[in-house]
């Protein structure tokens, strides 16, 4: 992480000398809107199918566009949902639902089966700091030929701040129950099949009201994250552009998954340490006067 950080700020450190030893007065900048879909991969092997999925969008301004190297800022905000196909249990010797937010589905207070399908929604927000290498202006730099299209790669670091939030209880604020019957787990669907976990994960989104009222015992998780990412846009009358955006976000939850005892609900929301994001980009050019001010 230490190297991969000093290279970071090396190529920054380079494009501020390039740039101020440029003559020009002006430089373009562009602000860009990203609406995505996103997945998480299970890195830890937690998941092989049915992958927390959302939507979401992110708002990138890029600084001193007419140079190979950029400066890029970046603002995300992303919705995660998945249901497991696993019913987890309360009562149950080292049960799985631990904590007072999972009371109501002790059969010693009242329900009927004590057992809960988690079903949840990870919200991430935050902000990076990139550096992208533009294929376009690499064109027009060493062989002079423009070309209204471009392919960009971007790395660097940013911090992330992400929630969980539990589907535990129904419209009239009351425990989810008899799900065994419902999913057909109590007949023979199994998860242990692709098709049941389709099937299951289908009844439990008829039956829940998908509305993530309980927060997470976990509270508030903040990362320091590694992103890389690849755009490729096509420019129109010199101010507007449209493109596809593929990015990754890495962050670490070793430490988290370290004090949380396997199998627990806690333990299955901190499991991904990698999201992918695949977005439409639509981008704005405009110039500003600022290498003057550097060079000085």
């Amino acid at each position: 992480m230490k190297d991969l950080f000093l290279i970071f700020i090396s190529i920054l450190y380079l494009n501020y000398i390039t740039i101020a030893q440029e003559n020009s007065s002006k430089t373009l900048s562009k602000l860009s809107l990203h609406a995505s879909y996103g997945v998480f991969s299970p890195v830890l092997g937690a998941r092989t199918d049915g992958w927390p999925g959302g939507f979401g969008s992110t708002l990138r301004f890029r600084m001193l566009n007419d140079h190979i190297f950029k400066v890029q800022i970046g603002a995300i905000y992303h919705q995660f949902e998945y249901i497991s196909p696993q019913g987890y249990w309360s009562d149950i010797t080292l049960g799985n639902l631990r904590g007072e937010i999972f009371s109501p589905y002790l059969i010693s207070n009242g329900h009927p089966d004590g057992i809960w399908f988690p079903s949840f929604r990870s919200i991430m927000s935050g902000a990076d700091l990139s550096t992208v290498v533009s294929l376009r202006n690499a064109m027009y730099k060493y062989y002079q030929r423009k070309t209204s299209w471009d392919i960009s790669i971007d790395f660097g670091f940013g911090f992330m701040q992400k929630s969980v939030n539990f589907d535990l209880f129904d419209v009239e604020n009351r425990a989810y129950s008899n799900l065994r019957q419902i999913t057909g787990s109590s007949s023979g669907v199994s998860f242990d099949t692709a098709d049941g976990r389709k099937f299951i994960r289908k009844s439990i989104s008829e039956t829940y009201d998908n509305n993530y009222e309980t927060e997470s015992s976990l509270g508030k998780l903040n990362y320091l994250t590694i992103t890389y990412g690849l755009t490729i846009s096509k420019l129109f009358a010199n101010k507007y552009e449209i493109g596809f955006n593929y990015k990754t976000t890495r962050f670490n939850n070793s430490n988290r998954i370290k004090g949380i005892e396997d199998q627990t609900v806690n333990h299955l929301v901190t499991t991904d340490e990698k999201f992918v994001l695949l977005s439409v980009m639509v981008g704005y050019y405009w110039e500003q006067r600022v290498r003057e001010k550097l060079a000085n």
